[in-house]
């Protein structure tokens, strides 16, 4: 999932668009048929529907944490935010712990500050 929407991509073309810039991978500890089970749900359902980009209810939501708004947020059944989309299924693997405030939005970084029984990689 990214900027131009959630579809199936080549980790590795990911990797390399991003030339010298940052990224993260978290390892769950989990079984291989657990994972299996959880990433067959996860791109059946990316194979469902294919979602635009969420960018007004994510920059709400930017706003929100940097200088304590509250524009109010919502799940648009046509748009996504990636690291939501994928929020259910790194639950299932008890990858991350939910936020504090769920109201919020998961974004990329919150897998980096919220990790739970991964490996940051």
């Amino acid at each position: 999932s990214n900027a131009p929407g959630v579809k199936q991509e080549r980790l590795s073309d990911r990797i390399y668009s991003y030339k010298n810039g940052d990224f993260t991978i978290l390892k769950p500890n989990k079984t291989e048929k657990e994972i299996n089970e959880s990433l067959s749900k996860l791109l059946i359902k990316a194979d469902e529907k294919k979602y635009k980009y969420d960018f007004i209810n994510g920059a709400k939501a930017l706003l929100n944490r940097w200088f304590g708004l509250n524009f109010k947020t919502y799940d648009d059944p046509n748009r996504k935010i990636c690291s939501m989309f994928v929020l259910p299924y790194a639950l299932e693997l008890d990858m991350v712990n939910e936020l504090d405030d769920m109201n919020n939005l998961f974004f990329p970084q919150d897998y980096i500050r919220q990790h739970k029984n991964a490996k940051v990689i």
